[in-house]
């Protein structure tokens, strides 16, 4: 089997002002008018994964019926879909008989697809983001964007059009009323750039720092948000402990190697910072889950548990086999488990296995599909609800209608994923009874 393992690198954030865990100093964040997080404001979460839109899993804002997602039907522009999760089956977020949904009289239709993009959900509206493309050269439709528009896909509002120079890097975090994301600023006169966590007000559309990275001596920091709980963000960044006099790839591994990561509890509604961890970049693989952090150990070859109240290390399962962070890696973590997917040192016996939280007992996951290439790999878990995941667990080549920037109307052959709901419990004991979900009516030519 070929290897899925996602190799990401997890090169993250360094904080201006910082404390120590269990250390009572305090630092203050010292932004200008800050915006005010009340008892109204919702608990952050993450509403993307860490990997922002360049993460494999499907891009998605879940409700408890279903969920919204984005589709491709005409060049240069995307769709709004959703996917209800009693019906089994996507639709365009449009009611109207008849709708082509190639222009801006559709509800599902967005005039706006460079850079890719996301959508997110509060309790009253759905939020579209293009990731947009930096440069003054470029028309401002390619900016990054933020669109608001009800929940049924009606009264679409531009809230906020970024500046040609700047884009948000990543994961979102929300909490209803704020959005949480890193801001990269390109300053061309000088050949450089500064990366900010920044809070974003959705309703108008006004930004403020929360704090922002520069170089530590050697390299710039390179911030991440990578997990969300309460009023709290979870940031880390990586930067060189020291620089390698050697060029090339041996210059690479070597900086590589020296690079250190810090782990910070940025909490909103006091602005108080807390470090919480350090450790050396090859040594960890790392993922939240609400306020905990789980991570792969490579050097005892352990899978652990940082509580970030605490601080407290709490080992899960000792006898892992992994090697190396080039090897293995946490691909999620759902319904009370962490999935690990790892090889041998040499590439072979891929192996993906379900750790247990409150046991530490890892099994097997064996549910796979066959790819249009060829490739086995596994059947990943896309979104949850109470009983059920929704999973892709198949991959067709259709014919499907598309639509150039002219308006001609073509058919083409395109790898299309197919989602299903599939109950936990049949997917933790690798039983294969999908519910499959019916695709578009119109996405595959007749």
């Amino acid at each position: 089997m070929k290897s899925i393992v996602r190799k990401i690198a997890f090169a993250c954030m360094g904080m201006l002002l910082l404390t120590g865990c269990g250390n009572s100093t305090k630092d203050t964040l010292t932004t200008a008018d800050p915006f005010p997080i009340t008892e109204q404001t919702g608990n952050i979460r993450m509403v993307t994964p860490v990997e922002g839109i360049f993460s494999p899993q499907l891009s998605a804002a879940p409700t408890e019926e279903g969920f919204y997602s984005i589709t491709q039907l005409k060049a240069g522009t995307v769709n709004i879909t959703y996917t209800d999760y009693e019906e089994q089956k996507c639709i365009y977020l449009c009611n109207q008989p008849g709708c082509q949904h190639t222009d801006e009289a559709c509800t599902s239709f967005i005039p706006y697809a460079v850079g890719g993009s996301t959508v997110f959900a509060s309790d009253q509206y759905l939020y579209y983001l293009q990731y947009g493309s930096r440069s003054s050269e470029m028309p401002d439709k390619n900016r990054a964007h933020l669109i608001r528009m009800n929940l049924d896909g009606s009264e679409h509002k531009l809230i906020h059009t970024f500046d040609a120079s700047q884009d948000p890097l990543n994961g979102l975090a929300f909490d209803g009323q704020y959005l949480y994301f890193i801001l990269r600023t390109w300053d061309s006169k000088v050949d450089s750039e500064t990366r900010q966590l920044v809070m974003m007000d959705v309703d108008s559309g006004k930004m403020r720092a929360i704090a922002q990275y520069g170089d530590k001596s050697y390299a710039k920091e390179d911030p991440w948000i990578l997990g969300a709980s309460g009023h709290t963000l979870y940031v880390q960044v990586s930067h060189l402990n020291q620089a390698s006099n050697t060029t090339g790839l041996a210059g690479a591994e070597a900086d590589y190697n020296n690079t250190l990561v810090d782990l910070y509890a940025i909490h909103v509604d006091t602005n108080d910072i807390e470090k919480l961890d350090t450790w050396n970049l090859p040594d960890r693989r790392i993922r939240f889950d609400g306020e905990n952090a789980y991570y792969l150990d490579f050097t005892d070859h352990s899978l652990k548990e940082l509580n970030t109240d605490t601080c407290e290390t709490r080992t899960l399962n000792a006898d892992l086999e992994i090697h190396t962070i080039s090897d293995a890696e946490i691909l999620y973590i759902h319904d009370q488990k962490v999935i690990v997917s790892a090889f041998n040192e040499d590439g072979s016996n891929h192996q993906i296995f379900a750790v247990d939280i409150n046991t530490g007992e890892a099994s097997p996951v064996t549910l796979t599909y066959t790819t249009v290439e060829g490739e086995e790999v596994l059947v990943p878990i896309e979104l949850e609800n109470e009983d059920n995941f929704i999973v892709r667990y198949k991959e067709v080549m259709q014919s499907s209608h598309f639509v150039e920037a002219d308006g001609t109307i073509v058919d083409q052959q395109e790898m299309w994923p197919l989602y299903a709901l599939i109950t936990k419990e049949d997917y933790w004991n690798n039983r294969p009874n999908y519910q499959p979900i019916a695709p578009l009516e119109n996405s595959f030519a007749a």
